[in-house]
Parts: C-alpha cells; sequence; structure tokens
C-alpha cells in the first residue's frame, strides 16, 4: 500500500525471511532488496523503519565481513543473559538488548547512508519452528531540504556527549519543529545512545559496559580475536547499545546524545574518528501527544499495549492517517516488545538483573528508549502474541510518560 503527500511519500510492505536457525545472520540484500521499488520513488532522502512482527528475533547493524563476529556475538549474548533458571525469559530478555525489534535506517538517494563494514543482522534468539520472519518495512521519503547531516567526532575510549555538536547541525527552524531526529554511527565498534543529561552518566555506561561485555571473553571463547583485545568486545557493545538513536524535536532538556568509543584505538585504519549521519523526519506528523501508564509492579516491566493501541488508533481515525508509523519514546525507562506467553514481568526483571538492572541509567541504553512502531488501516501493527512493554525507571511513582508523535498519510 502506498500514500503520498504534497511533500512526503509514505509506502510499506511485508518482507518475509526465510529461518536460518538460531544464530545471528548476515542479511542485508535480503532485507533491502524487496524496498528497491519503494527506495526509487521516495525522494532525494528517506527514512526506512523496520520492524520485526516475529517474536525473538531482533535486527543489529554489525560487521559484513568475518563470520566469527556473528557467531561470537550470538555466544556473547548467551553470556550476557544466561539460560537458567528460566531458558524462556533468557531468550526475552536477549531480544530486548539486541537493538529489539525496531531499527530506523537513512536513506540518501535510494542508499543506505552505512560504513564500508555495516551489514544489516536478522539474528534468531532460539531454534524455532521453520515458520518464516516477518519484517514490516515503513518507508517515508521526502526531498532533501534540511534533512541529511553528516559530521565527524574523535573522541578517546568511553561514552561521551556529542548532543550540542549534531544539534547545531539543524537550523532553529528544523530544531524547533515536532518530529524525529535519527542519529547513524558508520561503524561496528562504537555506538550511539540517548540518556540522561547528567554529566556522571558517561563514566558510570563505561564501566557498566565493560562489567557486562569483558575482555576475558577473548581467552575463554570468542575467535574474532586478531584485531585486538578490545575489538570483538566492542562489535558486542555495538549491537548492545546500537548504532541508531531516535531523539525527539525538540530535543527534550533532560536528554543528550552519546557516542560510545569501545576501542582503546578506534576502528580498523581509522584512529578515533567516528563519522555520523543524522536524518531529520518532520513531514506529516499528525499528532503528538502523552500517555500516562499506570505502574503495577514498581520498578518492574507494565504492559502497555492495550493503552497505546486505543490511543493510536483514537489520533489516527482524529487526523485521517492510514498508513505511516508511531515513534514511542520513553522519557524515563525502556522499551521493548516482547512475547508475554514466555514470560512474565517478574522473570523478565530477574533476567535483565546483571545486563539491565531496573531503575537504572544503563538499561535504558542497552535496551530501548524509543521504538518506531508500523501504523497500518489506522491501527497498529502489533500481531498477537507480541506486546508493548515499558520499564519503569523512577521507583515509587504511579505512572510513567510516554510521548507519542504519529506520522503517516
Amino acid at each position: 500500500m502506498q500514500a503520498q503527500a504534497e511533500s512526503a511519500v509514505w509506502s510499506q510492505r511485508t518482507v518475509e525471511l526465510r529461518s536460518r536457525g538460531a544464530g545471528c545472520h548476515l542479511l542485508t540484500s535480503e532485507v533491502l532488496a524487496p524496498l528497491t521499488r519503494d527506495l526509487r520513488g521516495a525522494g532525494d532522502c528517506a527514512v526506512v523503519h523496520l520492524f520485526v512482527d516475529t517474536p525473538g528475533v531482533v535486527l543489529t547493524v554489525n560487521e559484513n565481513c568475518d563470520a566469527s563476529v556473528r557467531s561470537d556475538l550470538h555466544a556473547a549474548m548467551e553470556h550476557v543473559v544466561t539460560s537458567r533458571p528460566d531458558a524462556a525469559a533468557a531468550v526475552q530478555a536477549r531480544t530486548l538488548l539486541l537493538a529489539g525489534q525496531s531499527l530506523s535506517l537513512p536513506f540518501a538517494r535510494s542508499q543506505w547512508q552505512h560504513g564500508t563494514w555495516q551489514g544489516i543482522y536478522v539474528c534468531e534468539m532460539e531454534e524455532r519452528s521453520g515458520a518464516p520472519i516477518k519484517l514490516i518495512a515503513t518507508v517515508h521519503g521526502f526531498p532533501q531540504g534540511d534533512r541529511l547531516h553528516k559530521i565527524t567526532v574523535t573522541v578517546p575510549r568511553g561514552v561521551h556527549s556529542v548532543h550540542f555538536k549534531v544539534l547545531k547541525q539543524l537550523s532553529a527552524a528544523t530544531a524547533q519543529q515536532p518530529g524525529m531526529s535519527f542519529t547513524m554511527i558508520q561503524h561496528t565498534s562504537a555506538a550511539v545512545t540517548v540518556n540522561t543529561a547528567d554529566p556522571a552518566f558517561g563514566e558510570a555506561m563505561e564501566s557498566f559496559l565493560n562489567r557486562t561485555v569483558p575482555e576475558k571473553w577473548n581467552r575463554e571463547f570468542f575467535e574474532h580475536t586478531d584485531e585486538g583485545p578490545d575489538d570483538m568486545p566492542a562489535h558486542a557493545k555495538c549491537s548492545i547499545v546500537g548504532c541508531v538513536a531516535s531523539l525527539p524535536l525538540p530535543v527534550p532538556a533532560d536528554e543528550e546524545l552519546y557516542v560510545c568509543e569501545h576501542r582503546d584505538v578506534g576502528g580498523w585504519g581509522s584512529g578515533h574518528s567516528r563519522s555520523l549521519v543524522t536524518i531529520v523526519e518532520n513531514t506529516d506528523v499528525k499528532k503528538r501527544w502523552t500517555v500516562s501508564v499506570p505502574v503495577v509492579t514498581a520498578g518492574g516491566w507494565q504492559d502497555a499495549t492495550a493503552q497505546v493501541s486505543a490511543t493510536v488508533a483514537d489520533a489516527a481515525t482524529a487526523t485521517g492517517c492510514h498508513t505511516g508509523v508511531c515513534h514511542v519514546h520513553a522519557a524515563a525507562g525502556a522499551l521493548g516488545c516482547v512475547d508475554p506467553s514466555r514470560t512474565t514481568p517478574a522473570a523478565l526483571t530477574r533476567a535483565l538483573a546483571v545486563a539491565a538492572p531496573a531503575g537504572t541509567d544503563e538499561a535504558r541504553s542497552v535496551l530501548a528508549a524509543s521504538l518506531a512502531l508500523p501504523v497500518a488501516d489506522g491501527r497498529l501493527l502489533l500481531s498477537p502474541p507480541l506486546a508493548l512493554w515499558l520499564l519503569d525507571a523512577i521507583p515509587k511513582t504511579d505512572s510513567v510518560l510516554l510521548q507519542l508523535t504519529l506520522m503517516g498519510n
């Protein structure tokens, strides 16, 4: 189905992929090739929102060369979240840690704005029945204008705010107009994230990541070790944190954009120079509003599916939105799509107790602060048994606020 506005083009299609068994699989061409026609008609720039509508399967971006990176990444996730005592909850936890079901990618002139060594992984967290994997791809295309921005940053190992360097690339009008920005780092051993503006966050996050993916794993089970002891841990951290960060515009006063440099010497042949691409999506914003989700279990996971689905349907009806996306942003806490038939809020909290402890800023960065959920026929496309869960990050609160931005036509 396709809808076109005066200044933007929307298209949406379902892509089915063959199940390849448990593991991380490099499937860049298989994911993007079916979108060729949509991208050709999308204009100078586009954002492609990919959503995995299949439980236990996620998308991430990492190295497109050495196959051992994929097997090591899968092994790392089994060590970050162990299967005991609850294997089903562990699968759901790993799904949330590896970037999750939603991935938004910047395109210019029909080309994905990726780095030389980047590829799209489809990660199956467990052996499945062989049923195909269902992706929903929503393409939002528009003339370039003040939308695509490229910068280079040079930072030492650690987590550093690049917030104002990125924002100053945007015009004042763009920065204040309701919409979303997506910043992608074009590397596989560094990451980007959105988190609190607290100056102490960077040091705490770097220490947390080093504990989560220790370099001793090079001696214990990693195979991709030729590029130094910091390299494979950096690849794993990249996929856990993510290579794309979503930030609402106007930017909330208490949030900042960070680059996570995971290597002592930077990427292969590049020192500490890292390239970032930011694309702005602010066309066809139908409505922005706030939803208050009641806290049932303090410091734990809350099911926000029914409430978010109902308010999106109401907003779509009121604004005549047929095809598009709804950006869901947690001002505090984290989001994820899980299979509630396989776990409970308490079991998921226990499974993530080490890798994403509830009530911490670090959990927000290794899970997801924002998700781009597809909308079709005026409703949220979230097929059962998938559900939208929210992790309460602020103890002793009665509700958690979500900011919803509906875009489409």
